[in-house]
């Protein structure tokens, strides 16, 4: 299982639905708009939706962080090189989660902020964000099927269960045939113990492999 900075690129949490914050900086409003983004395309569909929504404001400053930062790009939007984008970014990096793209737009308020100071603004509105969302982890999931004989079937439910897996659907006639949904990290165990348990006469088969979601 392949790792980055030391965590399972497996695992992937997101956000769960879009969040907006406002705060205010020496009567500057910054507005961050943070959203889930699968890839770069949903990326810019959310840039430029905040960008037309806002259209009059004197910057729309953007970052997104898609798989684990294989896709990360930033935009200062005019604020001085470095003083806005790349700190929001940054917060992206730092928070733990991935798949998400922010725009943060301010409008001024007559008072100069400074480089230090619009450094600070842009990463505590980008923070706010991030702090308000509701928290989604999705894990790989194997969906396997199996036929059972009927005197193998509670038996086999029960073990499906204590697993953790998920059965998702039973179809009953000459055999009673089970789709499941199993944890990756869990099918191994189980396809053996579904094996072991009607000795070895039920065959395991693999029919597709799908990130789940379960919140936090």
């Amino acid at each position: 299982m392949s790792k980055v900075n030391g965590e399972n690129v497996n695992l992937k949490i997101t956000i769960q639905t879009p969040v907006e914050t406002e705060t205010v900086e020496k009567k500057s409003k910054f507005i961050a708009n943070l959203a889930p983004a699968k890839n770069e395309s949903e990326a810019k569909d959310h840039i430029e939706r905040i960008k037309a929504r806002f259209s009059d404001a004197t910057h729309n400053v953007f970052a997104y962080y898609i798989d684990h930062g294989t896709y990360a790009r930033y935009s200062d939007d005019g604020e001085p090189q470095g003083t806005a984008g790349l700190p929001v970014l940054n917060v992206l990096k730092m928070s733990g989660l991935t798949d998400i793209c922010v725009v943060v737009t301010r409008y001024f308020g007559g008072i100069l902020l400074g480089a230090g100071g619009l450094v600070r603004a842009y990463s505590a509105s980008a923070r706010s964000a991030i702090e308000s969302c509701s928290r989604v982890k999705y894990e790989p999931y194997t969906i396997v099927s199996t036929d059972l004989g009927y005197s193998e079937y509670q038996k086999i439910a029960n073990t499906i269960e204590l697993s953790g897996a998920l059965i998702e659907d039973r179809t009953f006639g000459q055999n009673v045939t089970l789709k499941i949904a199993v944890p990756e990290v869990s099918c191994s165990r189980l396809c053996s113990e579904i094996k072991d348990l009607t000795s070895g006469s039920s065959e395991v088969i693999v029919i597709a492999k799908e990130e789940r979601p379960t919140p936090l």
